[in-house]
């Protein structure tokens, strides 16, 4: 079985010592919601975004935003699909683990038949939700399921379409009466007819859309239409419908497309180098702001006229006319959920690192609030992939780097300046002669004040004095290949260094 981890920060928010036992009263969850899958708007113009740390709404009106995590409402916080149903008033959300969760009136329920299957599939994603009237086709990596939203109950499951067993669906759409899917073998449509809805899971039904000139591509995630034309997108690829029923490559891009999107005259499609185009041979590059675009959305009680980004840690972001024109709407939260370190400084803050590939920055949380530290958000920050986090017994707090060395903030200046100890401006070494690439690592303080700093794959030791000088210290014997990974110190102040 494939999973993905998603971590959290659990708090204690309160605690009663009794007796030598301890009681825990009450509990808090802490997680990014800047990583933006998929959104939805309501009839009334609000806006609920699912994240792979819960929920959201946004209210434009107020500009307020209202989470949603595990506690009193979500059986999953890695949400992967929403859809609004407009006849019942009621938010669908789909989760990783297979789990839809509903709020209607208020409240949240749980449809669990697809998590109670797990055992059967490789995994129980749900890709997409639509609604045929009162049915919820459900998309996943377990097939197509038929849900009576109103009995709430599982009509069918498909996993073949026609000759192909293919149970990953990643996106549906209807039209001209015929519901089009895309799956991990390519497009089918079967047409919504009587024979349909008496038996789904027939074979027979189900028709394979060609790619012309592209018969190997299967990988398409994405529908549109466009000038009254079925289109999809995907791989490399935007492919228009003609009316032979095959798909005619109208846009290639090396990049990648993430998905395609038509908003009034404009053909949208993006890659997720935070570039945006549309048909007419228009690009714009998005500022780093954007960090990583998951894909793009229409939301018109934003923007009648334009998509906005949904992005992977930067929440949702309007496409900037002008520099520094651009709405964020971004629920004050950790910059990632993946917590590489964790640590803990005199003030109250709580330090946490992200991750050494694809890494998202670090964080701190004090007073209640999460400040940010990005590339995206501040241009003192050298990287994102920070992967571990330690603090000195002064309060200095240091993050090892994949690429940029060691950042170092003190509290003298409340953690306001970031310097960098790497190749470039210290004593640590690069990962290769040539090239200024500069694995920080874990940092542990010994006597008087003196840190060691580890120098990931090379055979030195980095000294930093309290004066903030470097210097480097070699080992008086041979250790062959080792390369130091991991630091500590006992309680005389002895730091002990290992590796591999």
């Amino acid at each position: 079985m494939i999973r993905i981890p998603i971590a959290c920060l659990l708090v204690l928010a309160s605690m009663s010592v009794r007796a030598q036992q301890v009681e825990v009263l009450s509990w808090d969850t802490h997680t990014s919601m800047l990583n933006i899958v998929d959104v939805v708007e309501t009839d009334s113009g609000n806006v609920w975004a699912a994240t792979t740390g819960g929920v959201f709404l946004y209210t434009p009106s107020t500009g307020e935003t209202t989470e949603y995590r595990n506690i009193n409402a979500l059986l999953d916080v890695n949400a992967t699909a929403l859809a609004w149903d407009s006849t019942q008033q009621a938010l669908f959300v789909g989760t990783f683990s297979g789990y839809i969760e509903v709020f209607r009136d208020g409240e949240w329920t749980h449809i669990t038949d697809i998590n109670a299957k797990e055992a059967e599939f490789a995994s129980v994603a749900i890709r997409d939700i639509i609604f045929l009237d009162s049915i919820a086709l459900i998309g996943g990596d377990f097939g197509l399921a038929l849900l009576d939203t109103k009995r709430e109950v599982f009509l069918s499951t498909v996993t073949v379409f026609g000759e192909k067993t293919a149970p990953e669906v990643t996106a549906m759409h209807v039209f001209k009466d015929r519901l089009y899917v895309t799956t991990s073998l390519g497009v089918v449509f079967a047409e919504l007819n009587e024979t349909f809805w008496l038996n789904p899971r027939n074979p027979d039904i189900w028709q394979p859309v060609p790619i012309k000139d592209y018969p190997d591509l299967t990988r398409l995630q994405s529908f549109t239409v466009h000038n009254e034309e079925l289109y999809v997108a995907g791989d490399t690829i935007v492919a228009r419908l003609n009316e032979l029923d095959t798909l005619e490559v109208s846009r290639t891009w090396n990049q990648g497309i993430q998905n395609v999107l038509s908003i009034g005259d404009r053909l949208y499609y993006t890659s997720p180098q935070n570039t945006i185009s549309y048909s007419g041979h228009y690009f714009k590059q998005v500022p780093g702001s954007a960090r990583s675009i998951q894909k793009l959305a229409f939301l018109p009680s934003l923007n009648p006229n334009e998509p906005v980004m949904l992005t992977r840690a930067g929440g949702i972001l309007q496409i900037p006319k002008e520099p520094g024109d651009t709405l964020t709407i971004a629920p004050p939260t950790p910059i990632d959920n993946r917590f590489a370190g964790v640590g803990a400084t005199e003030d109250g803050s709580i330090w946490t690192a992200s991750n050494k590939v694809s890494g998202s920055g670090f964080s701190r949380f004090v007073d209640g609030e999460w400040t940010n530290f990005s590339t995206f958000l501040d241009p003192e920050v050298l990287s994102n992939d920070c992967y571990t986090l330690d603090v000195s017994r002064n309060g200095t707090v240091w993050v090892g780097t994949w690429g940029r060395g060691t950042a170092m903030l003190s509290p003298s200046d409340n953690y306001q300046e970031l310097r960098y100890f790497n190749y470039n401006n210290s004593c640590m070494q690069p990962f290769q002669d040539g090239s200024d690439f500069t694995l920080g690592g874990s940092v542990s303080e010994g006597y008087f004040g003196t840190h060691v700093l580890l120098n990931v794959d090379t055979d030195a030791l980095v000294l930093v004095d309290n004066n903030d000088n470097c210097s480097n210290l070699y080992p008086p014997f041979s250790l062959g290949e080792l390369m130091y990974s991991v630091a500590t110190r006992d309680l005389s102040g002895t730091v002990f260094v290992g590796g591999t």
